[in-house]
């Protein structure tokens, strides 16, 4: 099979010759422009010889005009739109744009976006609790704001040539956030972005961040895979496969993985290929690897993921 037949038939549960893998980090290149992000994620997809791509998006979001900080309720209400021809937004689209000229044929990528609530906290950084909790109707503006934003900016991420969308999700966890909250500024925003992406993009992907999550909340999101970081919260994989029928990408501990020894990164993916099993499921990180980690790791991971024996 080539890589975009083997993903296909792993999003699918059709039969595959192999498990198909992927590994991401942030770069630390969101100071370079549209080109340089595409050289470097092309240079990691062929080092690596990836079977799809995650493009990391780390540009940031605007701030209101002539602001460089968000601190107080009127900052946050001249919070707006931002258009597509945002600089940022345009850099990106270009990196993608090149990044689907070079993998057209050969292999999808998908695009990084970070929902709302994971938007306006690294806008607004941890001043975004008080406003969501003394002045939750204003907050709930400047969500409708960045959720609009991202609803044209990924159509246009998929017309550009993404697959599908990376969709970060932020927010259910136990961590910060009670369910309520969770529900109320949340869930409303991620799925009006969910269900737009949904149409167009054959490989949406939640990704659920944090730890102590409430993975329950999200299970009726609409995407075809999920990814979290199943070696540090529950559920399992093994638990998470009998809770949906999406395809499970995961096992690799992106926090340790460092630090394993070859021997111990390769039982990792055989064990999770035996929780997860060989149908609809990925090797990947639970979440973005050390950007220091040593390209030996990354081989020995490769290496083990060829070397799973699939079941007939």
């Amino acid at each position: 099979m080539n890589k975009q037949e083997r993903v296909r038939a792993a999003l699918q549960g059709e039969k595959i010759d192999r498990l198909p893998f992927s590994l991401w980090y942030h770069f630390g290149n969101q100071h370079e422009l549209g080109e340089e992000i595409a050289k470097t994620h092309l240079s990691f997809y062929e080092r690596y010889d990836l079977d799809f791509l995650k493009v990391m998006s780390d540009y940031p979001y605007p701030f209101p005009e002539g602001k460089d900080r968000i601190s107080n309720i009127e900052d946050w209400k001249r919070l707006s739109v931002a258009p597509i021809d945002y600089k940022w937004f345009q850099e990106q689209l270009k990196a993608l744009e090149l990044i689907a000229k070079r993998l057209e044929g050969k292999a999808f990528f998908v695009e990084t976006i970070f929902n709302p609530i994971g938007v306006a906290r690294r806008t607004a950084k941890d001043v975004m609790f008080t406003f969501m909790r003394e002045h939750p109707d204003e907050f709930k503006a400047g969500l409708e704001a960045i959720t609009e934003s991202f609803l044209h900016y990924g159509k246009a991420a998929l017309r550009a040539g993404a697959a599908g969308i990376f969709f970060s999700v932020n927010g259910a966890t136990d961590d910060f956030m009670t369910q309520e909250e969770f529900m109320e500024f949340v869930k409303p925003y991620d799925l009006k972005l969910l269900k737009a992406f949904r149409e167009k993009g054959f490989m949406n992907i939640a990704h659920i961040h944090g730890q102590n999550l409430r993975m329950k909340d999200v299970l009726d999101y609409p995407v075809h895979a999920f990814n979290w970081s199943h070696l540090h919260s529950a559920p399992s994989l093994s638990e998470a496969r009998k809770l949906t029928d999406a395809c499970l990408i995961g096992g690799i501990d992106e926090m340790k993985t460092s630090y394993f020894h070859a021997d111990e990164l390769e039982a990792q993916i055989k064990k999770a290929a035996e929780e997860a099993g060989t149908e609809k499921f990925m090797v990947g990180p639970g979440c973005a690897i050390p950007s220091d980690i040593s390209p030996h790791s990354l081989d020995v991971i490769k290496k083990a993921v060829h070397n799973i024996k699939l079941e007939g």
